[in-house]
């Protein structure tokens, strides 16, 4: 009894204290548009994409039209490309394509747009 009570308190204090320590979450409560990108940057990064996806979509309303919008808009692709959503990543990297075809990261999303058909797609053997 005195164990598994000792044991449950244990349990408990290290789960506050995982999840009460994430740098993330701190930064994206954060009233500043800085805090809320470097929190997206951050989940991403840790490989927290469904909250990387969820902070970048606030972000694109925020950076329309502004230099920071590129970097948004292609780690948002690639958010919704590790969530399993390749229909909307493939569409988010062809936009980014059409909207900065000048940019860097250009050609690797035009093969991501092919490579997000491509697992779309059935199997050949289905022919």
């Amino acid at each position: 009894m005195v164990r598994t009570f000792l044991f449950l308190t244990i349990s408990a204090l290290m789960m506050l204290t995982a999840f009460g320590c994430d740098p993330c979450r701190k930064l994206a409560k954060g009233k500043s548009v800085a805090e809320r990108d470097s929190a997206a940057f951050c989940y991403f990064k840790r490989k927290h994409y469904q909250s990387a996806t969820d902070m970048y979509q606030q972000l694109k309303d925020v950076y329309r039209g502004l230099p920071q919008m590129e970097r948004t808009m292609y780690y948002y692709a690639y958010s919704k490309y590790y969530t399993k959503d390749v229909l909307l990543a493939a569409f988010y990297f062809s936009e980014f394509v059409q909207q900065y075809p000048a940019s860097k990261y250009s050609e690797e999303a035009t093969y991501m747009t092919g490579h997000c058909y491509y697992q779309m797609s059935n199997a050949y053997e289905l022919d």
